[in-house]
């Protein structure tokens, strides 16, 4: 008979094994009674469920899960996590040669032309989107020292800052719909191999490149400096910007709560503000703040007109944009953050070394991007959905 297991397939005759061992009885397999794999056998079925599964459990959660789906314990939670890197640097290996071959100078592929001007308010206009955002989780430390051992100032008396691994993420729009998620390339360290940047022209390459009309680009950004400086490398120039509606409204709101003397001015000053800022009145909104604000926080104040001033041709009129139902916020890229690390890392008491934390982010794009299958070389699923785990 034909028995399909998380071990793969296998043709052979029923047969039931039990012996004695120290007075109990046991039921040995029959690899174990053949030794015919004497250092365990993991299959490619095994490590894709187990890979799959490490994005949303912990790896100790995926032994569990394995161990009562296997009857047996199969895997430890070390075995996944290797399982997880090794798997991430194959894929980080494979694509980087993609981006090599795109980027090379003996490709014919011609960079799309990109405008640099975009009719934001124009129904008919099609636009290319690109977000960019980045997320970060606790790092584990090398060394664990003792509470009271631990100084919780450095040497100039500044309070020790926590250290942070950083994963930038950017989605751009394909020309069928749908979006690709992308991230900067990783070596067996974790270390940074190919910039994010250039993942992203590659991309860019095989996606619109040799295309006859330009495209429309437009970034829809919080309006981090690192951002407008890493779309700046990608396209050779600055491309259109939108500052995010949300992210503007948070930072006047955070601002006016400082910069305020009561609740009521506070209510007053945020409904002026946000009703013009909605238009794109930059111009009314800081005459406004110049002229008709009594902060109780001076500097607060300064640091929000220079915030509106330099954003200002950023901040686009919000309500046109979204009448002519156009994109006017960046929370998918921030969803996708949350899809490729948050929801699997950011959970409280965890901490993460670079390997582990960016090969699970590796392995988490892939998925998103639809490639799972093909990088596990899984052409027929209906084979998978005759295992009773699927």
């Amino acid at each position: 008979m034909t028995i399909r297991s998380l071990h793969g397939k296998f043709v052979f005759g029923v047969c039931r094994f039990c012996g004695i061992e120290n007075g109990k009885e046991i039921y040995p397999t029959w690899f174990g009674l053949t030794s015919q794999f004497p250092d365990g056998y993991v299959s490619s079925r095994l490590r894709e469920f187990s890979a799959f599964y490490s994005n949303r459990l912990s790896y100790a959660g995926v032994a569990e899960l394995l161990r009562r789906v296997c009857g047996d314990s199969v895997l430890s939670g070390a075995g996944i996590r290797e399982i997880v890197a090794g798997k991430a640097s194959e894929i980080n290996r494979a694509i980087g040669k993609e981006v090599a071959d795109l980027l090379s100078d003996r490709k014919p592929s011609v960079f799309p032309v990109i405008n640099a001007e975009v009719a934001v308010y124009d129904r008919k206009t099609e636009e290319t989107l690109i977000s960019d955002d980045g997320i970060q989780v606790k790092k584990q430390k090398t060394t664990r020292k003792k509470a009271a051992d631990r100084p919780s100032e450095n040497s100039t008396g500044e309070k020790r800052r926590k250290e942070r691994i950083n994963t930038d993420v950017i989605i751009l729009e394909k020309s069928e719909g749908g979006f690709d998620y992308m991230t900067a390339l990783t070596d067996e360290k974790g270390d940074e191999c190919v910039p994010l940047k250039d993942v992203v022209r590659s991309r860019l390459l095989r996606e619109y490149g040799g295309r006859r009309n330009p495209l429309n680009i437009v970034a829809i950004t919080d309006g981090a400096k690192n951002i407008r400086l890493r779309l700046r490398e990608i396209f050779g120039f600055p491309v259109t910007l939108i500052l995010d509606w949300y992210h503007l409204c948070k930072k006047v709101r955070e601002h006016m709560s400082m910069i305020s003397r009561n609740r009521d001015e506070k209510s007053a000053h945020m409904g002026f503000l946000i009703h013009h800022l909605w238009r794109g009145n930059t111009a009314e909104a800081l005459n406004y703040m110049k002229s008709e604000i009594i902060p109780k926080n001076e500097k607060r104040l300064a640091d929000l007109i220079t915030y509106i001033e330099k954003h200002r041709h950023e901040i686009i009129d919000y309500e046109l944009r979204k009448s002519v139902g156009k994109t006017i916020g960046s929370g998918r890229v921030e969803k996708a953050c949350d899809q490729v690390v948050g929801f699997r890392q950011k959970k409280k008491g965890m901490s993460w070394g670079k390997v582990g934390s960016r090969a699970l982010a590796t392995l988490k794009i892939a998925e998103l991007n639809g490639r799972w299958d093909a990088l596990w070389k899984i052409t027929d699923r209906s084979e998978a959905a005759n295992n009773c785990l699927c």
